[in-house]
């Protein structure tokens, strides 16, 4: 077994996935009644976006597919569309979902039920600059992450749960109220760049739809990385669905479909990213996560021994 994957699954197996890991007590084991309402239930209900753009949410529900399939879950994964982050979490209280994912542990409702488990390894929280040509000579020149938060606008989504967090570090933000949204106000002019995470930027900046022309472009050399990620989090009474998740991705660790997975959704990303050739500038005062900053050490020296 490969080192990295080796230190995974002995996280996993120290707690990792456990519920201490989030601070939680053990959620109350499920009454005959629950268990029987559940098993009737025809499928396990997961948000996806409206807009047929944003396929950010394509591995995720790929992943949660696969780690029920290898704990022997019944019920297939319904999408449910048209729901973003925010709402999710409130379906997932009122039982209209079963499991999204959320991306700030801390900020979650106490009563939602957190898998531990940061899907893309932290992947998330590498970020790339995302802007227009005539604007990358001058971004691709700043010399600190001081003159960055000073000099120029960054694009942000107004329901993104750790805008207030950025908001505190000074940058200078312009919110957008829609993700495609997003992408037309950046080359309309309205700020001046996009902060991206390494598993998005690609096929975003590949999709005619948010990218029309082929205009918008990554800055060359410079990356952000802070502790960003998503968990999956089950609603109040799913203490046996989450046990599932936590069992199904223990297993996908150990027997490598996690990884296949991952590749097959990433390595492109990861090679046109070039992370080791990059200024990465880390966002001290964002927050610690020490789950997140481990899989992140991790994922860097999985990529490295791929690469060497």
């Amino acid at each position: 077994m490969p080192p990295y994957r080796r230190s995974l699954l002995l996280g996993l197996s120290a707690g990792l996935l456990s519920p201490q890991a989030t601070g939680q007590s053990d959620p109350p084991a499920s009454t005959p009644a629950k268990a029987a309402a559940n098993a009737a239930q025809s499928a396990v209900r997961f948000p996806l976006a409206s807009d047929q753009a944003d396929q950010r949410s394509v591995f995720t529900a790929q992943l949660l597919a696969l780690a029920l399939q290898l704990a022997g879950w019944q019920q297939p994964v319904r999408h449910i569309g048209g729901v973003n982050q925010a709402r999710a979490l409130v379906d997932l209280q009122q039982g209209a979902l079963d499991v999204a994912v959320a991306s700030d542990q801390e900020a979650l409702p106490d009563n939602l039920l957190q898998v531990p488990f940061p899907v893309r390894q932290g992947l998330l929280g590498f970020r790339l600059l995302v802007t227009t040509p005539e604007r990358v000579a001058r971004l691709q020149e700043t010399a600190s992450l001081e003159q960055l938060r000073r000099n120029f606008t960054l694009g942000y989504g107004q329901d993104w749960r750790d805008l207030p967090r950025l908001q505190r570090l000074g940058f200078r933000i312009v919110t957008a109220s829609t993700y495609r949204g997003m992408f037309a106000m950046l080359q309309a002019g309205r700020f001046d760049y996009l902060s991206r995470g390494v598993s998005e930027v690609l096929a975003e900046l590949n999709n005619r739809e948010l990218n029309p022309q082929a205009r918008l472009v990554s800055v060359p050399g410079l990356a952000l990385r802070y502790p960003l990620d998503d968990f999956f989090v089950v609603r109040p009474d799913g203490a046996h669905l989450r046990q599932a998740i936590v069992s199904g991705l223990q297993t996908a660790i150990a027997d490598g479909s996690y990884w296949r997975l991952f590749d097959a959704h990433y390595a492109q990303a990861l090679r046109f990213a070039r992370l080791e050739r990059r200024r990465m500038w880390h966002l001290t005062g964002y927050g610690h996560n020490p789950m997140i900053e481990q899989a992140q050490a991790r994922l860097l020296k999985r990529w490295r021994t791929m690469k060497g």
